[in-house]
């Protein structure tokens, strides 16, 4: 199906190759995990599969790609997307319309194809991936994990052979993941190839047919799955966890945690024609703590740091920071925020400029950025344009400028997507340090990796409130259950249960 042949890749202006000498053979009907560390190259190699290099980024490209007996060679863009689909990190890049059913369609009605056929894969594309209930939604007001199911939907729809997914879980809940797995089977038993880059790699346990590992654009293993059960390679290459994930320590600075510096009381708002996403919620935060906001898709976390930041205006409630009410506008730069776009969110034409941009007290120096971008493993990328950077270094510069602005209050939206295990631990201890000197970090996530590493108790979501709080002793166990839950309405009650009772 899938045929790389001496395939080396070089970006416009670098010297060195992102990738060298790549030889790959992938039969139909397979499920392949590419993996490897940050910025190895396993996006480059996504996009030269697919044509986005060198046609769209720019570059050299030398050797041979070959999709289901064609070489890619010479063909346009449009030509190599009836061969493949690609479902990329950050799905918003690929949405062209404004609802659900439209965009699914948007691809098939490009194909030519007759209006009953169109109706007809839409139909199936939307009962495979489970989102009846977002047919005739909004794209923009759906969460992040919903926005990559509807592209994932309008993937599938396009029946192409070879299928190409970049970090498909980074913004998904756990029964997600689930959901996502049983999908991935469905279409790996109807004979299609199925390529998945991914950090996460527990949930691909017993379904991947072969392992691809890309590290400094050099591929150094292409064989079974069962190399991953080496804790001895996963720590070697940085890859994460292959089973269940390690248990939480103890607090280590919970002297600091005596003054609350964010209060919430009966906030509600929301956005569109969804006013009502967030509806009474109450939490204090203290300083030195991390806390984890968690809960299914859609149930309003990212809308809950919009509304704490003053990017959304609350329709009811207060929050108060050092016990000062402030309103939506006053609140804007007094708490830091890392989205989960970080590419949004980088305004400068270098890595280094990024640090450099505006801060806080106008006083940050070269010295003291090259220190953060050194600790962030990104001191090497200082001159690179922030825009060339891998979907894992873009997040890691954006969590870096944020700590440059010396905030208070740190809001972290999915922060580890496209993180490996070393990229992972090394953020733990930079939240783990930044607690310690008394600053607050918000993470919002469904990464029980992370979670399990740094945070100190759970704040979970259910229709738009907290509906539980979790201390650090009461889920590890939760989460190991968490891990084998399929998503059945007889296994979303009992989990529900679990988590409330």
């Amino acid at each position: 199906m899938l045929k790389i042949q001496d395939l080396t890749f070089t970006y416009t202006r670098q010297e060195k190759p992102a990738l060298s000498n790549i030889n790959l053979d992938i039969s139909p009907g397979k499920l392949v995990l590419l993996t490897g560390p940050s910025g190895s190259g396993k996006s480059t190699l996504v996009h030269c599969i697919n044509g986005l290099a060198p046609q769209h980024y720019g570059g050299k490209l030398d050797g041979e790609i070959w999709i289901a007996g064609r070489e890619t060679a010479g063909k346009t863009l449009w030509q190599i997307s009836e061969l493949t689909g690609t479902v990329f990190q950050n799905p918003n890049t690929q949405f062209f319309q404004l609802t659900v059913e439209d965009e699914i369609a948007f691809g098939l009605e490009h194909s030519g194809l007759d209006r009953q056929e169109i109706k007809k894969r839409i139909d199936k594309a939307i009962e495979d991936i489970e989102i009846e209930s977002l047919r005739n939604r909004d794209i923009f007001t759906l969460s992040s994990g919903e926005k990559q199911k509807v592209a994932l939907a309008s993937i599938i729809a396009m029946d192409q052979p070879l299928l190409l997914l970049d970090e498909p879980t980074a913004n998904l809940d756990i029964p997600s993941i689930h959901e996502l797995k049983k999908l991935l089977a469905k279409l790996k038993n109807q004979g299609r190839t199925i390529i998945v880059s991914e950090h996460r790699l527990w949930y691909l346990r017993g379904l991947a047919d072969q392992v691809i590992v890309i590290k400094d654009g050099q591929l150094i293993y292409d064989g079974k799955p069962e190399i991953l059960n080496s804790s001895q390679f996963r720590n070697e290459i940085g890859l994460r966890i292959w089973a269940k994930p390690p248990k939480i320590t103890d607090s280590e600075h919970n002297n600091l945690r005596q003054r609350t510096v964010l209060d919430v009381s009966r906030l509600s708002g929301g956005a569109g024609n969804k006013k009502d996403i967030l509806n009474n919620v109450n939490f204090s935060f203290n300083a030195g703590e991390c806390i984890a906001i968690m809960g299914h898709n859609g149930v309003g976390k990212t809308m809950f740091s919009r509304l704490l930041t003053g990017l959304q205006k609350e329709s009811h409630g207060i929050i108060k920071i050092n016990g000062t009410a402030l309103k939506h506008k006053s609140r804007i730069g007094q708490i830091g925020c890392v989205t989960q776009q970080a590419e949004q969110q980088l305004f400068s034409d270098t890595v280094l400029g990024e640090l450099l941009l505006n801060p806080k007290d106008n006083a940050t120096e070269a010295d003291k950025a090259k220190d953060i971008l050194r600790q962030y493993g990104l001191i090497a990328l200082k001159d690179r344009h922030p825009q060339t950077l891998s979907g894992g270094e873009k997040q890691r510069l954006a969590i870096a400028a944020s700590i440059a602005m010396n905030n208070e209050i740190i809001i972290l939206d999915e922060p580890t997507s496209g993180m490996d295990m070393k990229r992972m631990k090394m953020l733990a201890q930079e939240v783990k340090n930044l607690c310690s000197q008394g600053i607050l970090v918000i993470i919002i996530t469904h990464d029980i990796e992370l979670v399990s590493l740094c945070c100190d108790k759970i704040a979970w979501m259910e229709n738009g409130t907290v509906a539980k709080t979790l201390e650090r002793d009461q889920y590890n166990e939760l989460f190991i259950k968490l891990l084998k839950f399929d998503r059945t309405e007889r296994h979303n009650d009992e989990m529900h249960g679990c988590l409330l009772k």
